[in-house]
């Protein structure tokens, strides 16, 4: 009698490796709200007709095969009509929607025009500021050179009060001694005279400065020096200065007579 063979059970040996086969699922590409907006674009401009936005709501996500969802539908709505990209009108109580190509590229060549006009209008804003920066430069120049001015005139009228008081004193403390009074009286005329000329000139320059500035920002000579000199003076500063020099020139004429006299005599 032959012997038995083994049974082989083929369904007690399984392949593992087919319980490896796992499904991948590819993940969705995300889109920007930028593409969804060319997407439904491309949608609503495919027939010349109106949308309300439930008609938008059903329709878009079908067509766009479901990148764009229903509930975003609105928002996507919003940012087309704030680039001008579709159109908007009341009818009734519903908002509808729409973008015919030629009425499209009417509003778009309206955007570029617009956007050339602010391009233009900032260029020359950006050359009026270069002018302008020159001009203040030009400007802080002037305002340092009125500086000196008026610091090397309150000098000048220091030194003029000094020898004013120098000449006061000599007349209090005239003596028998006429030569040497007359020589210091002479000594004192000419260094007054001097500082009263370059006081003259220097007064005219830092009012012809000022002048130009008062006229270029309307404002007044006295408002020039309390904001760049911060140097407070009354608006007659300049017929006063021409008044003080007037008075100490004539009474200089007077003494220069006196001594002259008092020479002769």
């Amino acid at each position: 009698m032959p012997p038995k063979k083994k049974s082989t059970n083929n369904n007690t040996l399984t392949d593992t490796s087919s319980c490896t086969n796992v499904k991948k699922f590819k993940k969705k590409p995300s889109y920007t709200i930028e593409q969804k907006g060319e997407i439904m674009l491309e949608i609503i401009q495919k027939e010349h007709t109106v949308y309300s936005l439930k008609d938008l709501e059903k329709i878009i996500p079908s067509k766009s095969k479901g990148i764009i969802h229903g509930m975003i539908v609105k928002d996507i709505i919003s940012y087309l009509l704030d680039e001008s990209l579709i159109m908007c009108e009341k009818c009734g109580n519903v908002n509808v929607y729409w973008n015919f190509p030629f009425v499209s590229s009417m509003v778009q060549l309206d955007v570029v025009n617009k956007l050339t006009e602010k391009k233009e209008s900032l260029l020359k804003e950006i050359g009026d500021n270069g002018l302008t920066k020159e001009k203040r430069h030009e400007d802080i120049e002037l305002f340092k050179k009125l500086n000196l001015l008026e610091k090397e005139r309150s000098e000048l009228i220091k030194k003029l009060e000094k020898i004013d008081t120098e000449m006061d004193e000599n007349l209090e403390n005239i003596v028998v001694d006429d030569v040497q009074y007359t020589k210091v009286c002479q000594k004192n005329k000419v260094l007054s005279l001097d500082a009263l000329k370059k006081n003259a000139i220097l007064t005219d320059n830092i009012m012809t400065i000022a002048s130009y500035l008062r006229d270029k920002y309307g404002i007044s000579t006295s408002e020039v020096f309390k904001q760049y000199l911060s140097y407070e003076i009354d608006d007659d500063f300049e017929d006063k200065s021409r008044e003080k020099f007037n008075t100490i020139f004539e009474a200089q004429k007077e003494l220069g007579g006196y001594m002259q006299n008092k020479d002769t005599g």
